[in-house]
C-alpha cells in the first residue's frame, strides 16, 4: 500500500488463470514484469508513461526494460489521468472500493442497531465467572 493513500485496499485481485489465458505464449520472465506492473497499477491508481520510470519501477535497466515494453506490455495499458492504467485494474478498483464502502455502511448500521438494542435491555448484571472470580479474590487463600 502506498504510505500517502489511507484510501489504499489491503488486498489486489488476482486472478492466475487469466494472466496465464492472457499471456500463454509470453515467457516467464516478461509475465513477472507484466505481474509487477499491474499490483503497481492497483496499488498507485496508475503507473508511469515514462519508459524510464516504468522501468525503475520494475528493478530494470532501461536498455533491457525498453524491447520488453514495446514488444509487449504497452499493449496492455491504456492512457489515464496521471498516467497509465490496465483497463481490467481500473474496473476492478472501481468495483473494490463501492464494496469496501458498502462493508463499512453495513459495519455501521451492525454497530448501531447492537448499540441500540443494548440501551434498550438496559444494564446487564455481571457474570457469574466475573462475580465468582471477585469473591474469589476476596476470600483467604486454601
Amino acid at each position: 500500500m502506498s504510505p500517502n493513500n489511507l484510501q489504499d485496499l489491503p488486498y489486489f485481485y488476482y486472478f492466475h488463470a487469466d494472466l496465464l489465458l492472457s499471456t500463454e505464449d509470453w515467457p516467464t520472465f516478461e509475465r513477472v514484469i507484466y505481474l509487477w506492473l499491474l499490483v503497481a497499477n492497483w496499488y498507485r491508481g496508475v503507473i508511469p508513461t515514462s519508459e524510464r520510470a516504468l522501468s525503475q519501477l520494475c528493478g530494470m535497466a532501461l536498455a533491457d526494460f525498453r524491447p520488453i515494453w514495446r514488444a509487449r506490455l504497452r499493449k496492455k495499458f491504456v492512457k489515464a489521468k496521471g498516467g497509465l492504467t490496465n483497463e481490467r485494474i481500473a474496473r476492478d478498483r472501481v468495483e473494490a472500493f463501492r464494496l469496501r464502502e458498502l462493508a463499512i455502511e453495513a459495519g455501521r448500521r451492525g454497530g448501531k442497531a447492537s448499540a441500540n438494542a443494548r440501551r434498550a435491555v438496559g444494564p446487564q448484571p455481571i457474570s457469574d465467572v466475573v462475580t465468582n472470580f471477585a469473591d474469589r479474590m476476596k476470600a483467604p487463600p486454601k
